[in-house]
This record gives C-alpha cells, sequence and structure tokens, in this order.
C-alpha cells in the first residue's frame, strides 16, 4: 500500500513540532515505526516536493561509540 505525500506530510508536521530543531531519519522511521529505508524514502519524497530540507547536521555516536554527523531536517512549506 503506497502512503499519500500529505500522509507523510502530516507525520512530519507532528514529530517537527515536537522537535522545533529538526529530526533525524531515525527519528522519523521510529515515529511510524517502519524501517529506515521506508523513512528514508518518505523523507526524500518531500525533500524532492520542496516540503522537508536539510537543517544541519547533529553530532551522534553509531553503534561502535564512533561519533559523526548526522543529517538533520525540518519542514519548509513548498509546492503542492
Amino acid at each position: 500500500m503506497r502512503i499519500s505525500i500529505d500522509d507523510i506530510q502530516k507525520e512530519i508536521e507532528r514529530l517537527n513540532a515536537e522537535q522545533p530543531d529538526g529530526f533525524t531519519t531515525r527519528e522519523y522511521a521510529d515515529s511510524i515505526n517502519k524501517h529506515i529505508r521506508t523513512a528514508r524514502e518518505q523523507i526524500r519524497e518531500l525533500v524532492l516536493h520542496g516540503r522537508v530540507e536539510l537543517a544541519g547536521y547533529r553530532r551522534a555516536e553509531n553503534m561502535a561509540g564512533v561519533s559523526g554527523k548526522i543529517p538533520v531536517y525540518r519542514i519548509v512549506g513548498g509546492k503542492k
């Protein structure tokens, strides 16, 4: 079943309200209870439609304890 871009944006808006500084792909995946690959595809779709943008990066540790930069996204409005 394919989810509509408007449904994706509603969930992003809810997450954005909880985290005004932006959200990571992992945070979005956890909020929709889906695999990170699905979340990445949905975020990519919103970026292509101009509804979400890369807000910057957040430092975090990966599973091995190595610190790295994680992309953070935020809503920007955009084309309908």
